[in-house]
Formats: C-alpha cells, sequence, structure tokens
C-alpha cells in the first residue's frame, strides 16, 4: 500500500516571499505513525501541514517544486477551532454532518458517519450542544470529528491533539 502521505524533494515559497518557507523535505508518514514537528516561528511547521492538507499551493499560492503524494484524504485540523465551524448548526452533530449533507448523502448515510466520527475522539457526550456555546477545549474536541467523518488517511493538526487540551475534569469524562 500507498503511504497516506509523501513529500519528496520539496521546496514551497509563498507568493509574497523571495526564500522558500520548506526546502528540499523528504518524508514517508506511513499508515498509524504520528509524527511531530518542533520549531520556532518562521521553521516551516505550518507550511508543512498546508502541503500535506493540498492547501499549499492550491489555496495559498506560491510555488512548489518537488511531489506531494497524498493516498487519500488528508484533514487539517486549526488551533482555532471556531474557524473551523460552518456556522449553520446548532448542535455539534449537525455540524458534523454539514459536509456530507451538502454532498447529498443519505441520511443513513449522514446518521452512521456523524456517530462514528463523535465516538472515535469521545465527543458523543456534546452531539446535542450548540457550538456556539462550547469552551475553547470542547470546540477543538468537537471539531475534529468533522474532519474524520471523512475517514482521512491523513489527519494533520498545528496544536496539540483535542484530548490533550481538555480540562482535568474534561479529560475524565466528567
Amino acid at each position: 500500500m500507498t503511504a497516506p502521505l509523501a513529500l519528496r524533494s520539496v521546496t514551497y515559497r509563498y507568493p509574497a516571499s523571495r526564500s522558500p518557507a520548506v526546502r528540499d523535505l523528504t518524508l514517508e508518514l506511513r499508515r498509524g505513525e504520528v509524527l511531530g514537528v518542533i520549531g520556532s516561528v518562521g521553521a516551516g511547521a505550518s507550511t508543512l501541514l498546508l502541503l500535506a492538507g493540498d492547501l499549499a499551493p492550491r489555496v495559498t499560492g506560491g510555488e512548489l517544486t518537488g511531489t506531494v503524494e497524498r493516498a487519500g484524504r488528508a484533514a487539517l485540523l486549526l488551533p482555532t477551532p471556531w474557524t473551523q465551524l460552518s456556522g449553520m448548526a446548532f448542535t455539534v452533530f449537525d455540524e458534523v454532518a454539514f459536509g456530507p449533507a451538502n454532498l447529498g448523502w443519505s441520511r443513513e448515510r449522514i446518521s452512521a458517519s456523524v456517530e462514528r466520527a463523535l465516538t472515535r475522539v469521545d465527543v458523543t457526550h456534546l452531539r446535542d450542544r450548540d457550538p456556539a456555546t462550547l469552551s475553547g477545549a470542547s470546540c477543538s474536541a468537537s471539531s475534529s470529528p468533522a474532519s474524520w467523518r471523512w475517514s482521512p488517511m491523513c489527519c494533520c493538526s498545528t496544536s496539540r491533539p483535542p484530548s490533550s487540551i481538555r480540562s482535568p475534569r474534561g479529560a475524565s469524562g466528567s
């Protein structure tokens, strides 16, 4: 099987920049592997995530050399989860269902997908909450199933996983 994510000799430069944000990067991420990228501001970690999530240069513009290969969908979780909410849903369940509904999926398929995604990241207790009323950690935790509903081959996050930023009470399920 092809690796979910492979970058080969990738150099990427943003449109307004003279120097590359990432230079000659090669990596392969296999199924089940977790990769942590740590660096100072400007080191290229967020750029790597934009490349992995197929946003750079497709959305950001700029110049890419080398190859980026994805074996399937990539989910990108941003450090500001409220920017990933549609603003059109009044429950976490409906927020997670928003994308599939817009793709014309059947109600049964949507429901099964949403339940699987909520269970996968342990936020079923938030299913009937209004996303606008959630704390930052709960909003972060509930934004990740919106990405998982697509069953991505690769999930990229610019911050710690949602379960690691919950309060002790929230993390224990109390």
